[in-house]
């Protein structure tokens, strides 16, 4: 219904959830021609911005309720107000803002087209820049990573051996795990190794047994990790 009355965008970021790596989700984007973009895994601060809107939409309807007023007044006025840095989110998509139950001049509410894509790269990338400057303070320098990687996966309290068969985004990659499951998780959760990970598709089942009793991992699939 969004895309009917706003138009098709181009690019539609979410998190994994299943309803949005399901099929049905791949075929809807391909029918609608958009880009759909994940975030990674686990990983709630690659989709910030989401998640950052959905927070506001709960503390909305909450405040909404305890102060008993319409919520479409309250939808309005978040729709008015506008964005650290950026114009109000009505002025972005109708290029001027909207008559409230606020007191607002009859000059500000006439058209005045905005040049999106600049005025929005412009100001992004000062939010941006700002945003880094503050992560930066308490954040390191993780080593560069590639396919063909051996890695260990952070996986809850354990870090369990992988090796990255592709780079999926920036700073996101899928990792190949000891039983054979490919896993895409953000870089965040992979520490370097110097492990070897190698497929060895010829080995008999006693081959097998023999090697995991001299403490080397074996998976479904034969995949043998070391260590060098």
């Amino acid at each position: 219904m969004i895309f009917s009355r706003l138009g098709i965008p181009q690019i539609v970021q979410s998190d994994n959830g299943t309803k949005f790596t399901s099929s049905e989700s791949q075929k809807f984007s391909k029918e609608w021609e958009f880009k759909h973009i994940t975030s990674s895994p686990q990983y709630q601060q690659s989709n910030g911005m989401a998640e950052r809107h959905v927070q506001i939409a709960k503390n909305l309807l909450n405040k909404a309720k305890r102060s008993i007023q319409d919520l479409y007044i309250a939808l309005l006025e978040v729709k008015n107000t506008p964005v650290d840095g950026l114009a109000s989110l009505a002025q972005l998509i109708s290029g001027r803002r909207l008559r409230s139950t606020l007191p607002t001049p009859l000059s500000l509410l006439q058209v005045n087209p905005i040049d999106v894509n600049k005025f929005v790269k412009k100001n992004r990338e000062k939010v941006q820049n700002l945003q880094k400057k503050y992560y930066d303070k308490n954040a390191k320098i993780l080593e560069n990573v590639s396919d063909g990687d051996c890695v260990r996966i952070h996986d809850g309290n354990k870090w369990q051996p992988g090796k990255i068969v592709e780079s999926k985004q920036q700073r996101s990659f899928n990792v190949k795990t000891l039983n054979g499951n490919i896993v895409r998780r953000n870089r965040r959760h992979l520490l370097k190794t110097k492990e070897e990970v190698y497929w060895d598709v010829n080995l008999s089942d006693n081959e097998s047994d023999m090697n995991e009793s001299k403490d080397i991992f074996m998976v479904k699939e034969n995949c043998r990790i070391t260590q060098t």
